[in-house]
């Protein structure tokens, strides 16, 4: 299967109750648009990370659509790939897609770099 970037159900999981941790670089880039850090970041745990309100990632709207997406954070352009501290690289078992096995990390991969 060759990777394809706009795969996606809109069920919203990779966008509730998340714990993305995100890069300097990716507040930057949110911050060009308008917004200020602390709308946007919670730090917790020694990191930066997306808020979240009513369990949401601030940026979720009501349709399941990410309303940044093409300056959204690294860690939501490999998803469903994420990072446990226990288990190193992992696909995320909740995501409907890893659950269908739609995904290989070689795709995923090639995908972050094409968009």
């Amino acid at each position: 299967m060759v990777f394809e970037r706009n795969l996606c159900l809109y069920c919203g999981r990779c966008c509730i109750s998340t714990e993305m941790i995100l890069f300097r670089d990716d507040i930057e880039r949110i911050k060009s648009l308008g917004f200020k850090v602390e709308d946007f970041t919670e730090f917790r745990d020694h990191f930066y990370r997306l808020k979240n309100v009513n369990g949401r990632c601030v940026f979720l709207s009501n349709d399941n659509r990410c309303r940044i997406y093409p300056f959204r954070p690294i860690w939501c352009r490999v998803y469903p790939l994420t990072y446990s501290f226990d288990e190193g690289p992992i696909f995320d078992p909740e995501c409907l897609l890893t659950k269908f096995k739609l995904y290989r990390c070689d795709e995923v991969i090639e995908g972050v770099w094409a968009s």
